[in-house]
């Protein structure tokens, strides 16, 4: 079932570039967190973690593109514990291969230069997960564990998320920031959701006038 997932995701994404007018490669950083109530606890949850994506732009007016992507998200979060004087923090990491579909809107400020704002709904195949922990005893002294596998079992397969995010673009240059919440839980046992501030930067390839 996991390969079936993998596949109809490629496969979807592959037919559909027939229509496309543009690409656009655009990569960054995630500001990710995980919370069941959409809200941020503490800022020390927080973990950095990279993206990438290709797009297919299809203008749909001069002003209107819709984006269809394919690419490799890490989401995350960070768990701290106090054990009797000594600590631990948890890194925990999830890897999906995402789809985004995107509505976007540009507004030309002059030739070269234009805002945009963008939105639309992912859907993400957890491809991998890991997590490392970090120990501090109380001589301050500290250790590490090696990665190791979550279990499949406890997460679910499929994530749908909705992304809404705005940018500029100069040129072929873009750069953007985008906010991005789990609509699903990504747990089978408890209702926590992935959460994003993603910055990124990119690059428009055009293929067709």
């Amino acid at each position: 079932m996991k390969k079936l997932y993998f596949l109809c995701l490629v496969v979807l994404g592959l037919n559909i570039s027939a229509i496309a007018q543009n690409y656009i490669v655009q990569g960054g950083l995630n500001i990710a967190t995980t919370s069941n109530d959409f809200t941020i606890h503490r800022f020390e949850e927080l973990v950095i973690c990279p993206y990438i994506y290709i797009y297919q732009v299809t203008e749909l007016t001069k002003t209107f593109d819709f984006l269809i992507g394919l690419g490799i998200n890490t989401k995350g979060t960070k768990f701290n514990f106090n054990w009797y004087g000594e600590k631990e923090n948890t890194y925990a990491y999830l890897n999906y291969l995402e789809m985004p579909l995107l509505v976007k809107f540009r507004h030309p400020i002059n030739e070269r230069y234009s805002i945009f704002g963008e939105f639309g709904p992912s859907l993400g195949f957890l491809t991998s997960s890991f997590y490392h922990r970090v120990y501090e005893n109380s001589n301050g002294e500290k250790f590490r564990d090696n990665n190791f596998e979550f279990y499949d079992d406890d997460y679910n397969l499929l994530e749908l998320s909705f992304n809404i995010g705005i940018g500029l673009e100069y040129k072929s240059y873009i750069f953007a920031i985008r906010g991005g919440l789990g609509i699903t839980k990504f747990e089978k046992q408890n209702s926590n959701r992935n959460q994003i501030f993603a910055l990124s930067f990119g690059y428009k390839f055009k293929t067709k006038k």
